[in-house]
């Protein structure tokens, strides 16, 4: 319990001296790992007479892209 207070309070102070703006940095820096919010995916359909399922991807990455399939490697626009 002691060391667990004592990395709690070392945490803290890590935390304690950022200004807004850095905070926010921090923020995305532990989350980015855990969530991808640069990309955003949306289902939509491709064609006129005949219609493709695909999802299209818009991201620093992927630029604008579409994937027909979940394994496959997008195909960008």
């Amino acid at each position: 319990a002691k060391t667990l207070r004592k990395l709690i309070q070392q945490t803290f102070r890590q935390f304690a001296n950022l200004n807004r703006e850095e905070s926010i940095l921090k923020f995305f820096e532990i989350l980015s790992p855990v969530y991808r919010f640069d990309k955003e995916c949306f289902k939509c359909a491709l064609g006129s007479s005949w219609i493709i399922s695909v999802e299209l991807a818009i991201g620093p990455e992927e630029g604008i892209s579409y994937l027909t399939d979940k394994g496959c490697n997008p195909t960008h626009l």
